[in-house]
């Protein structure tokens, strides 16, 4: 029999099917006066900020979503599925043993958009703006190592500025987020010969008074630019002479453009009708939660990462963290008999729709790279299945209660501990966040079967955020850390067991001596993928010994999309790149109009095979060799060979587009093959 709260779960999701139907059936979309066919339209849930000044207060989060990636690209893009990173900006990387060094190269093609060349002077002035107006763009303390050798060459003095006498090599560590792999590789410029004059002009208050919305003005070293904008949609021109048209080619689309919409079912509607593409995607825009996912395939032909259940690809890795200062959570007992009566196969099925695998209890995504790091010697040990994927045990919780004395005394369905403090808590969520809102109901329902009483509160986000960072909850369901990145295992656990770092581990109330010790080594094994390894798997067993929170379920990274217009979409068949709010661009060269070949680009591909990729483990290689063997070697990006130029178009006179501009349509012509480099090694 299903229960009650499986009963509002299935309500909940019957009145979010209803919705979207109604919205499909009744939503008024606007007529697209433009040719539909060259405009790629990506909608995005809330509203745009109508700012493109990469210095604006709070950071990347105070431009316009995606736009400094779109327009700002780093040096190099990371794959965040892969861990490659595409040498975008720059060609060369060279690792220097004796010198303990990183040179890395600028493309000579690199140019702004209005001509300007890329220089190094765009990278480390760019960064010293950054911190004379205290906007805090990423990266601005990796100034202190670099030395400019030429407009075209810098070169990274590691741990270290330029001048000093380089530490021992045993003594030098690793920290990617300010040492050699993010100062080198997720470095960003930015037009100094734009920016110093509005600085000079205006001070700190450039941050604020300048917002970089001229499209005429705009300079840019992204394929796109600025074309127009208001209070409900964003459009970027492609340019037609961007520096890297020889090397990359152009995208298909002439025009990107951003739909905003303020309800999902209303973003969907537009979907089905082709009158969007996708939702949140190119832009690393916000997640959406869909419930009628079946429905959209079949009915409307609505396709997903995969074409069978589940449907997505793990996002982040969800915990319910309890409160370890409340009595009932300070018993080990009560937090594994919490563990095995979890309803996991229900979460899974219900509370997630099936539209993403069951996660198991290591605490981060356990794919790709990263499912060697299970340690399946500590998931048999503690629960019984090498893949730590739980299966709910009453029985066996039950057992562990009433052997721990923690019982029913009084005879009111709800046990006590020996003191009489009664199991009861409430699992905080926030009142928008769906899938957290089945969950906890599942939850509470099959804790109720083992004398344990839950109450689920949803309250606004801002509420819940607020309760839960400063320790004022008893229980919630949050995130550790999201997949698919540098540091993706050390960010997991340490926001969610590392209480130096100010987060979830503080936030409940936990701390470990033995973890923290674990935790200060990993932060030095980032290049060593083996060691972190043993760590990870050292810290797999403290957490299953302690059980301070429990790793609960994965999000799926929703992925829909319509290929009416537009085809050649990253998918499980086709799994070239996972965009991602850091790193997305890369995504529009492989889409070409719907009924087109669909072709791998040349760059996507290992340097060694004369494409554009360095991955990860070869980049973690080089530099600990570097550092530890005084090994240098030499990384080049290989050259595709052109045949034939791409077509250009003149841009339209701009009026005011309803969601798109119409312009005359182009097909540009793609890149071929490549010829091969291989990077080089010097003993």
């Amino acid at each position: 029999m299903i229960s009650r709260n499986k009963h509002l779960v299935y309500l909940f999701i019957l009145m979010m099917l209803l919705s979207t139907a109604l919205a499909i059936a009744n939503t008024h979309i606007n007529a697209q006066r433009a040719r539909r066919e060259e405009s790629l339209v990506i909608g995005n849930i809330g509203a745009p900020t109508l700012n493109w000044n990469i210095f604006a207060p709070g950071g990347t989060g105070g431009m316009e979503w995606g736009a400094w990636h779109i327009l700002y690209p780093s040096v190099a893009i990371q794959n965040t599925l892969t861990q490659d990173w595409l040498l975008f900006l720059i060609d060369k990387i060279e690792f220097n043993g004796d010198e303990i060094t990183i040179t890395l190269h600028i493309r000579d093609e690199a140019r702004w958009s209005d001509g300007t060349p890329i220089t190094s002077r765009d990278i480390i002035e760019g960064y010293q703006l950054s911190r004379q107006v205290g906007a805090g763009l990423w990266g601005d303390w990796c100034i202190y190592n670099y030395e400019v050798i030429d407009n075209k060459t810098l070169k990274y003095y590691i741990a270290r500025s330029p001048g000093e006498e380089p530490p021992p090599r045993e003594e030098i560590v690793m920290d990617w987020l300010g040492g050699p792999i993010g100062c080198v590789l997720f470095i960003r410029p930015v037009p100094v010969h734009i920016f110093k004059p509005l600085i000079d002009e205006m001070g700190e208050g450039m941050r604020v008074q300048w917002r970089n919305d001229d499209p005429d003005k705009q300079v840019v070293s992204g394929p796109y630019k600025l074309y127009f904008a208001d209070a409900t949609q964003v459009v970027y021109e492609r340019i037609d002479n961007w520096w890297g048209k020889d090397i990359f080619g152009l995208p298909a689309a002439k025009y990107l453009t951003f739909i905003y919409y303020k309800d999902v079912t209303v973003a969907v509607s537009a979907l089905t009708r082709g009158d969007i593409d996708a939702l949140g995607i190119i832009g690393g825009g916000a997640g959406v939660f869909v419930p009628n996912v079946d429905e959209l395939k079949t009915k409307y032909g609505i396709k997903t990462w995969s074409d069978v259940q589940p449907y997505f690809i793990p996002g982040a890795s969800f915990w319910l963290y309890l409160n370890l200062n409340l009595p009932i959570f300070q018993r080990v007992e009560v937090r594994r008999a919490i563990a095995w009566a979890i309803p996991w196969e229900d979460i899974t099925e219900y509370g997630l729709l099936g539209l993403v695998k069951q996660a198991p209890v290591v605490g981060f995504v356990a794919e790709g790279v990263y499912e060697d790091y299970v340690n399946r010697e500590a998931c048999q040990k503690y629960w019984g299945t090498p893949d730590c994927l739980l299966k709910q045990d009453l029985a066996k919780a039950r057992g562990m209660l009433d052997a721990a004395g923690i019982v029913d005394r009084d005879k009111d369905g709800v046990r006590e501990l020996p003191d009489g403090t009664s199991l009861r808590f409430t699992i905080l969520v926030s009142a928008g966040a769906v899938l957290e809102n089945n969950i906890a109901s599942l939850i509470s329902d099959a804790l109720k079967d083992i004398g344990i009483q839950v109450a689920v509160q949803a309250v606004d986000y801002r509420v819940w955020w607020e309760s839960f960072s400063n320790g004022r909850f008893e229980a919630t369901l949050c995130w550790s850390a999201g997949a698919y990145e540098v540091g993706h295992v050390r960010n997991s656990y340490g926001n969610a067991l590392y209480s130096p770092w100010g987060n979830m581990a503080r936030w409940i109330g936990y701390t470990n001596d033995r973890l923290n010790a674990l935790f200060e080594e990993m932060m030095r094994s980032l290049i060593d993928p083996e060691r972190e390894k043993e760590l990870a798997y050292a810290i797999q067993e403290i957490l299953f010994e302690d059980l301070p929170s429990i790793p609960l379920f994965y999000t799926p990274v929703f992925w829909i999309y319509n290929n009416k217009y537009w085809d050649g979409w990253p998918n499980a068949q086709r799994p070239w790149w996972l965009p991602s709010w850091w790193g997305s661009v890369p995504v529009v060269f492989f889409l070409t109009p719907t009924g087109k070949p669909i072709e791998k680009p040349w760059w996507l591909a290992p340097v060694e095979e004369g494409g554009a990729l360095i991955s990860m483990k070869k980049y973690n290689e080089y530099l600990r060799r570097t550092i530890y063997e005084a090994k240098s070697f030499r990384i080049e990006s290989g050259r595709p060979v052109l045949t034939t130029t791409p077509t250009t178009t003149p841009s339209p006179t701009p009026t005011t587009p309803t969601t798109t501009p119409s312009p005359t349509p182009t097909t540009p012509t793609t890149t071929p093959s490549p010829t091969p480099t291989t990077p080089t090694t010097t003993p």
